[in-house]
């Protein structure tokens, strides 16, 4: 006598389609549905029990960021009123500007349509392209550094997506987007003295045809919010807490992905005006006034460029100098991989915590912070981007582990569309818990 046991964390995927609960239960031959939503009683009672200690820090955007963001909120909103309007016989009373910066939306829209999707214009199937591009760059606003983002955005304007798009790009928010997207990385443009004239017709670059430019490039908000929280937790692991096991002098830096892991590693190594100008310069084969990375460090650009060149990790170990008083000149030494069994001796002395940066989905598998935490034992937790999966599996490794409370920082942008596709998330997990327990019933 065998049995069947199916487990999904996901309650969103069971809301799309006809009588989608009933299928997959015929499909696996059950006859019994059992539903643990985070506000079932049981789960709530257990997890209340002791949670970990939470820091939200509210970052606020810079002007350019808000005014390319309104744009481009605009454009979105511009995109779901031309698919309604095209297409007045489908049923699209999700598709609004609100759930389409939640992650999940565009598998959701995507399922919907498939059905129909021979039916569907060109037109439509254009606007769904279109409604993607712009969610995604939405999304790698608040993520990625300027010179990225500039650089992503400035790949659309090419011919073919110029002629084939659906007609956002010919708005006078399209126009805003790319320009301030570009002030950003440029920075405010300062006239040019005799001194700086006569210096380029010194330079031996300028003879090689090599033209010096001065540019200021946006630091991201969240730089200094990351570095204001290093100091922090730095006096913090001064004091060892009574009754903490080894290894709990680690800091877990969560991020998205590849990239922004890549990122944060470059900025802690670098420091952020180093690494700006350095990305300048590949993006725009250039060079730039003054040279981004010091004479001392040439050997570490050196080890920089051939691991940039290949393929980004999904995670990177740091371990800390002593902090010096600048704020901006945490200066870190990159270590390869960290075997958790090494690195217990080290926490009996007072030393600056590791620093541990992780994506939330280590090739692509959704378990894979569960791991994480329980070889690394961090006892501080950044998240630096807002993952509702994530902070589940947070609240459930603190539940398990009641010898040590650790603590959790969580960077976002207040009154920003990454607060709201945050809460659009939590929202729709509370709906779709409400949808199974009505079928269910």
């Amino acid at each position: 006598i065998g049995f069947v046991k199916a487990f999904s964390n996901s309650a969103q995927a069971f809301t799309v389609g006809f009588a989608q609960v009933e299928r997959i239960m015929k499909t696996l031959f059950v006859k019994n549905l059992y539903l643990w939503p985070r506000f079932h009683a049981t789960v709530h009672s257990s997890l209340e029990k002791l949670k970990p200690s939470v820091v939200e820090l509210h970052l606020e955007m810079t002007p350019a960021m808000l005014q390319i963001q309104t744009a481009l909120l605009d454009l979105m909103n511009f995109t779901v009123k031309e698919m309604r309007r095209v297409n007045p016989s489908l049923d699209m009373d999700d598709l609004t500007v609100e759930n389409a910066i939640s992650k999940s939306f565009h598998k959701v829209l995507q399922l919907q349509l498939d059905p129909i999707w021979h039916q569907l214009s060109s037109k439509t199937k254009q606007l769904v392209a279109d409604l993607r591009t712009l969610s995604h760059i939405l999304v790698s606003l608040s993520r990625y550094d300027c010179v990225t983002f500039n650089t992503q955005l400035s790949s659309l304007r090419n011919m073919d997506y110029v002629i084939k798009n659906s007609g956002w790009m010919l708005l006078d928010a399209a126009e805003t987007l790319f320009l301030v997207a570009k002030q950003r990385v440029l920075g405010r443009p300062r006239e040019k003295t005799d001194s700086d004239k006569e210096k380029n017709k010194k330079d031996p670059d300028k003879e090689k045809g090599i033209e010096l430019l001065d540019v200021d490039p946006e630091p991201s908000p969240k730089w200094m919010a990351l570095t204001e929280v290093l100091k922090e937790i730095n006096e913090t692991s001064k004091v060892k807490l009574e009754g903490s096991t080894g290894g709990t002098d680690k800091l877990l830096i969560l991020v998205e992905d590849n990239r922004i892991c890549e990122q944060i590693k470059q900025y802690l190594t670098l420091g952020a005006k180093a690494m700006l100008l350095r990305l300048y310069e590949r993006a725009f084969n250039c060079r730039v006034r003054p040279a981004p990375v010091p004479v001392p460090q040439e050997k570490v650009g050196g080890e920089e460029d051939e691991e940039e060149d290949g393929e980004m990790k999904e995670s990177y170990t740091l371990s800390q100098r002593p902090a010096s008083d600048d704020a901006n000149d945490i200066k870190l030494e990159v270590v390869d991989m960290m075997e958790p069994e090494k690195e217990e001796s080290s926490s009996i002395d007072a030393q600056p915590p590791m620093i541990v940066i992780h994506t939330f989905k280590k090739y692509g598998d959704p378990l894979a912070l569960s791991r994480t935490l329980r070889e690394v034992r961090p006892r501080f937790v950044l998240m630096y981007d807002a993952d509702m999966a994530a902070v589940r599996r947070l609240e459930v490794y603190q539940s398990e582990h009641s010898e040590f409370q650790f603590q959790v920082f969580f960077l976002m942008y207040g009154g920003s569309v990454e607060e709201q596709a945050y809460l659009t998330s939590l929202r729709r997990e509370k709906e779709a818990f409400d949808y199974l327990i009505k079928q269910k019933a």
